[in-house]
């Protein structure tokens, strides 16, 4: 089995040599067929001797078919060993600049060494998780590639390349080339974000290119990998999802007939129960077409698209996730639907980050991205908010959240200054999210009914750099409940932020933002102090009163 050590030393040069000489042996083999064919049976020539001499010229093409095919698989197999061993080499160098950045070493066998602590203290033991799940995915992809070369080697060794007969040289090379080529194993099953950026990194850009395209379920939804492949997956993944939507629509309208035409003592019920499968399955449609206009804009994208469930569920962004300095990521609550109002959400990020833009452009530069995230159930029907006093749906939001949040800053280079927003019953859910280790800098609850907890020391954020925002007149962030939700956070000693009307200090007038529904409205207070949380400038917000 590979070490660290071993695949720290490995080097791709002698196998791109390799492959040059294979190259020139391959040529010449091939240039053996025209020749090959006109041995095997010459013009004319009949009776036993012929066929004797046809069937040892039938023998030595079977044993050039077989080299043949050994050398174009032997000479597939170095080529993708090399590119795969560069991609470890920069997965490697990934884990080194992580740990260094963070106080850290990474010894040959993969220990971790304490150095001069430079990183945040609230977030070593993170890093190290992470640490440890990128060196077990360097080692799983070094193995593997180990593992190929050798048996492929072997095959083409013991003649064994060949399964089954070739159609000449060039049916053994074609079939030799698809024999020596490496598995490409996807993700690791039930992998934590950090494992799954490992498994990312260390392929290939032609692997990932193959994977983007041949197995985008892969990827859409995975947290860990970065924004841009999530995005080109989702979109590929769009037209099969509305096929397997329109498939299930059309066996539900045949039960939905065929429960009319039968009649009896529960036909009635059979019916309302196929009609709400059928109406599910329409919103989800919706869903779709909702986020097919919503990405005809410049600059969006699909981040997660996740049909199973009850509704649809979906996260969008504005701007560059993979490279922006400042990412925030906003979760709506009760109400919020894909179908119904992600257009609306996208749009409020989409004025937040510009917002933070205009502050950041003032200040001397920085970039942001802003994501809206939809990829959890909020209550929506009558019933659902009934129960929203619970948190069941908050908690199961919350187990969705706290990855997609920590796959952010796993999926990059260089870690984000990363905001979590929470409005409504996306802040419980954001609260209870936010006692897990995300790798979040800073946390804005607004209109909220609690967050899951009455000890702010359970939110994992430097002390601090929890901020709650409270309008005039909203009644929902009056709920909070110490037994359900959590104590009002209007209540709790963090920083409280202003929504009324005011001045800023370089003269620009801003809007009061009242009740419980316009915490984002573009030139609000909340807004304003909401875009400088996103932009890193925490010591410029206005204080509520």
């Amino acid at each position: 089995m590979a070490t660290l050590g071993d695949v720290r030393t490995w080097n791709a040069e002698p196998l791109n040599t390799a492959v040059g000489e294979l190259n020139r042996r391959y040529d010449q083999l091939m240039g053996l067929a025209d020749e090959l064919a006109a041995a095997c049976q010459p013009s004319g020539w009949v009776g036993e001797a012929a066929y004797n001499a046809a069937t040892s010229a039938r023998k030595r093409t079977d044993r050039l078919e077989e080299q043949v095919a050994g050398v174009a698989a032997v000479r597939r197999a170095p080529a993708e060993s090399a590119d795969a061993i560069t991609a470890l080499h920069h997965a490697v160098a990934e884990i080194d600049g992580l740990a260094r950045a963070n106080g850290l070493l990474v010894a040959d066998d993969g220990a971790l060494v304490s150095q001069t602590w430079a990183g945040r203290v609230h977030d070593l033991d993170r890093v190290k998780a992470e640490l440890v799940d990128r060196i077990e995915q360097v080692l799983r992809r070094a193995n593997a590639i180990d593992e190929d070369l050798t048996t492929v080697v072997n095959r083409a060794r013991t003649s064994q390349t060949l399964d089954g007969d070739a159609d000449g040289l060039t049916g053994a090379a074609q079939a030799g080339t698809a024999r020596g080529g490496l598995s490409v194993a996807g993700p690791p099953q039930g992998g934590s974000p950090s494992d799954n950026a490992g498994w990312w990194d260390t392929l290939s850009d032609m692997e990932k290119q193959r994977i983007t395209k041949e197995h985008p379920d892969w990827i859409g939804n995975l947290d860990g990998v970065p924004a841009a492949a999530r995005d080109a997956a989702n979109r590929a993944r769009l037209p099969g999802e509305r096929a397997a939507l329109g498939r299930h629509l059309a066996e539900v309208e045949a039960k939905l007939r065929e429960a009319g035409e039968r009649g009896g003592e529960f036909a009635e019920l059979r019916e309302k129960t196929w009609r709400a499968e059928l109406d599910k399955i329409k919103a989800k449609l919706e869903s779709i077409d909702a986020l097919e206009r919503i990405l005809r804009t410049d600059n969006r994208h699909l981040l997660v698209v996740d049909m199973s469930g009850e509704r649809a569920k979906a996260a969008v962004s504005v701007g560059d996730v993979d490279t922006a300095d400042h990412v925030a990521v906003y979760t709506p609550g009760m109400n919020s639907t894909v179908n119904g109002n992600l257009k609306d959400y996208v749009n409020d990020v989409e004025g937040l980050r510009n917002s933070s833009q205009l502050e950041l452009d003032r200040a001397g530069g920085g970039t942001v991205a802003t994501v809206a995230w939809l990829g959890y159930e909020p209550p929506n029907t009558s019933r659902e908010i009934l129960d929203a006093a619970s948190d069941a749906r908050a908690r199961e939001g919350a187990n969705r959240l706290a990855p997609f949040l920590n796959g952010i800053d796993a999926s990059r280079e260089n870690d984000a200054h990363l905001t979590a927003l929470g409005h409504s019953y996306g802040s419980l859910t954001t609260g209870i999210a936010l006692q897990q280790k995300t790798g979040v800098d800073d946390a804005v609850v607004f209109g909220s009914p609690g967050l899951g907890t009455s000890d702010p020391g359970k939110i994992q954020v430097a002390h601090g750099h929890l901020y709650n925002i409270e309008a005039d007149g909203d009644p929902v962030a009056d709920l909070g409940d110490p037994l359900a939700h959590g104590a009002d956070p209007s209540s709790l000693p963090i920083p409280q932020l202003s929504t009324h009307e005011t001045v800023t200090p370089d003269g620009r007038h801003l809007r009061a933002s009242a009740g419980h529904s316009q915490y984002t409205w573009e030139n609000t207070t909340s807004q304003y102090n909401m875009s400088l949380v996103v932009a890193g400038m925490n010591d410029r917000v206005i204080p509520g009163r």
